[in-house]
């Protein structure tokens, strides 16, 4: 994938995610069972708090944690089998170069990481 493709994609997914949410909610609503509400979003901050978290488990051991998602990018850290690993629910990246589905994970300083699906449940 070049990465002009790679980054039209990722600029696109990030505004539809800031889209929605940005996106005001009924008044009164109440977060879904199992989620809390997420704080507003601020202009000009990197990382945005999701409505929900999901929660992994890492099943291979060391598996590489990237700064984006595809194997030749930066790695973050490792994380070991039976490792507990959390990221914003439903945030995916199908790279289609690699036939790989990559997880976002956010780290403890509120920034975004990717993790091969392969590798956790």
């Amino acid at each position: 994938m070049s990465i002009r493709r790679f980054l039209a994609t990722t600029l696109a997914g990030a505004a539809a995610v800031a889209a929605l949410l940005t996106a005001a909610a009924p008044a009164g609503a109440a977060p879904a069972a199992g989620t809390t509400a997420a704080p507003a979003a601020v202009a000009g901050t990197e990382a945005v708090t999701p409505a929900a978290t999901c929660y992994y488990t890492v099943i291979g051991s060391p598996v590489a944690v990237r700064w984006s998602p595809y194997v030749g990018a930066a790695i973050y850290t490792y994380k070991h089998h039976g490792d507990r690993v959390s990221g914003p629910c439903g945030v995916t990246y199908w790279n289609a170069d690699e036939g790989r589905l990559w997880i976002a994970l956010t780290t403890s300083g509120g920034s975004r990481v990717w993790i091969a699906s392969e590798w956790v449940r």
